[in-house]
């Protein structure tokens, strides 16, 4: 992806930048209430769940939200160390 002048100077200056809602507002609370909203989303569905690993946008050079996906047959509960993915 090739960055426009505008959007280059953005980034330098530690803004958020996108084409598309809500990363085109510039509103850090529209971005992770939209993240909160994917995660009900996601909850929604059954046998399957999702852990954020951060909700973070990083630097603004290299931003990212990292997500993990399980399902019930894929974990098991232990009593001391919680979720064990097998």
């Amino acid at each position: 992806m090739l960055f426009s002048n505008e959007q280059f100077k953005s980034l330098i200056n530690g803004k958020m930048i996108g084409e598309i809602y809500p990363y085109n507002t510039d509103d850090k609370q529209a971005v992770l209430n939209y993240l909160k909203m994917l995660r009900a989303e996601f909850e929604r569905m059954p046998n399957l769940h999702c852990e954020p690993d951060r909700l973070d946008f990083g630097s603004g050079y290299a931003s990212y939200v990292e997500w993990f996906f399980y399902t019930d047959d894929e974990v098991e509960i232990d009593a001391n160390n919680g979720i064990v993915v097998r």
